[in-house]
């Protein structure tokens, strides 16, 4: 855990990336749209501190949006103008923070009359962490949650479940036990609750909640971390909103950050019945996974993994912590996107006071067409080949002033842009600009 040095402000074109050869015809998952839901799990202890919680809007239209955002937890609104290529910051009460397993009325809506993207940030002095939010037409019914490995017992795991405006009957079934409202429910049983219109339940436990099934009557949001996770440096607060089964993809490519000296770790969950093949950095494996399975591997110095199902599977890269530049920062988290999502431009907006990293993985024949902010960027970086397939990828600093940039290519590709700074570790995915 560590402090956070300012506010962040990030808009980045984040997506790992998987070349592909043909025209994409369908509209990518992180395309932006205009209606998004937030609400914000509890970060580090109870009562430590006061949040400070933001939204990051950015334009994706040619004309200027008129953004509304709706705070349930103080009930106020407030009405903002982006106007095309700006990213604008707008604060939340602290009170919309959870705390603790219950429900609560602490939802956030924004609507846009334009194609926006939003970025959430939860941030206290010690303790922070972004994730990008899935507009409500991406919303489905069932998920399965993720809480990242700690190898400390004083903070939890958790997720939430906000609905939406015609409220939810959801059915938790349960992998780690939960306390809920003083009635105690064991692993393997399954927790009903109704939520009326954007209400959420946070469920907290010491325990592995990973492989946890959420069904709803109606779509809902789903948001999935811990409160301060820990594993090779000090703690931090993760969180992501997760994708419905029904987004998840086949074919996944997580290249390593050159920092990590150890490793960072990657969750694989499974619906079904599910036939997983990978390589692990030129060495091949197979597993069989039933629904609710999480299958953990790890990201090794130099080793890219790859992965190919033959059904949808959700990835999920838990950042671990390293220490780059004599600066050691601490865990991320962050929702892998499949190749159906990449495209071919992105922006991203740097993080003032951290060291920005971005990593792209492009098709090996294609790395040349690569630019950044019209200056040919693929034949200046030293590329390295994915091995057992027709990719490779590369690292690129970026300036810690802070700008905005845009990266462009023949063919669709995507990134992962970090942000680190002295025990601060930040990452996430964002939508394409085009």
């Amino acid at each position: 855990m560590g402090s956070l040095r300012s506010w962040w402000t990030l808009w980045a074109g984040a997506a790992l990336l998987w070349g592909l050869t043909q025209e994409v015809t369908a509209t990518p998952k992180n395309a932006g749209g205009m209606d998004f839901l937030a609400t914000f799990l509890q970060n580090y202890q109870a009562g430590y501190s006061k949040a400070s919680l933001q939204l990051f809007i950015s334009s994706l239209s040619e004309n200027i949006a008129t953004v509304s955002i709706i705070s349930h937890a103080d009930k106020t609104s407030q009405t903002v103008k982006v106007k095309p290529g700006q990213t604008v910051t707008v604060n939340i009460t602290a009170e919309a923070e959870m705390s603790g397993t219950n429900t609560f009325m602490g939802a956030v809506e924004v609507h846009s009359d334009q194609n926006i993207s939003v970025q959430a940030l939860n941030a206290k002095p010690s303790s922070a962490d972004l994730t990008l939010l899935q507009p409500v037409s991406a919303l489905g019914t069932e998920y399965f949650v993720v809480t990242p490995a700690d190898i400390s017992t004083r903070n939890v795991r958790e997720f939430a479940v906000l609905a939406g405006s015609e409220g939810a009957e959801v059915s938790i079934h349960l992998k780690g036990a939960v306390t809920f409202k003083g009635k105690s429910y064991s692993a393997g049983s399954v927790l009903k609750v109704t939520l009326n219109s954007y209400e959420s339940v946070q469920l907290q436990s010491k325990v592995d909640l990973s492989g946890s099934k959420v069904t709803a009557n109606n779509p809902v949001a789903v948001f999935s971390g811990h409160s301060c996770a820990q594993k090779h440096t000090k703690c931090d607060f993760v969180m992501e909103q997760l994708l419905p089964i029904s987004a998840w993809g086949k074919q996944y490519v997580v290249p390593p950050l050159a920092a990590q000296s150890n490793y960072d770790l990657v969750y694989i969950v499974a619906s079904q019945t599910t036939n997983l093949t990978y390589n692990q950095g030129g060495t091949p494996g197979s597993r069989v996974l039933q629904m609710g399975d999480v299958f953990e591997l790890q990201v090794k110095p130099k080793q890219p993994l790859t992965l190919s199902a033959d059904v949808g599977i959700q990835v999920v890269l838990f950042g671990t912590g390293a220490e780059r530049n004599d600066v050691t920062y601490d865990p991320y988290l962050i929702l892998i996107p499949d190749v159906e999502a990449y495209c071919p431009s992105y922006v991203i907006r740097s993080i003032p006071d951290s060291e920005d990293v971005v990593i792209l993985v492009v098709q090996t024949n294609d790395t040349s067409g690569l630019t950044m902010d019209g200056h040919k960027l693929g034949p200046t970086l030293t590329w390295v080949p994915v091995q057992g397939s027709q990719f490779s990828y590369a690292e690129v600093d970026l300036s810690t002033a802070e700008a905005i940039h845009k990266a462009e290519a023949t063919t669709n590709f995507g990134m992962l842009i970090f942000g680190l700074a002295q025990a601060v570790g930040l990452g996430t995915t964002a939508t394409c600009s085009e």
